[in-house]
């Protein structure tokens, strides 16, 4: 007995739905489905998280940063837009 026929006897009993039946139908006949959305979703939660944290991070030691440090990341914003700009 094939898996389809099988997921058929399932659904025929109503030991699945029929929704149950569409999904697991899909994923036997190794039909492609887009997960776009869910992917730009979580690139989109990746970044807030990464943001809210470096803000967090920045807010709370804002104080004991220092004049060195400073310095130290508008040099690197300078470099890197440079190589941006040489490439």
């Amino acid at each position: 007995m094939s898996t389809v026929a099988l997921l058929q006897k399932w659904r025929d009993s109503g030991a699945i739905s029929a929704d149950q039946f569409d999904t697991l139908i899909a994923i036997v006949r190794k039909e492609r489905f887009s997960v776009f959305v869910e992917l730009n979703v979580l690139l989109y939660l990746g970044v807030l998280s990464l943001v809210a944290g470096v803000g967090w991070t920045i807010n709370t030691y804002f104080a004991d940063l220092g004049d060195a440090a400073i310095l130290i990341g508008l040099t690197a914003l300078h470099v890197i837009a440079l190589l941006l700009l040489l490439a």
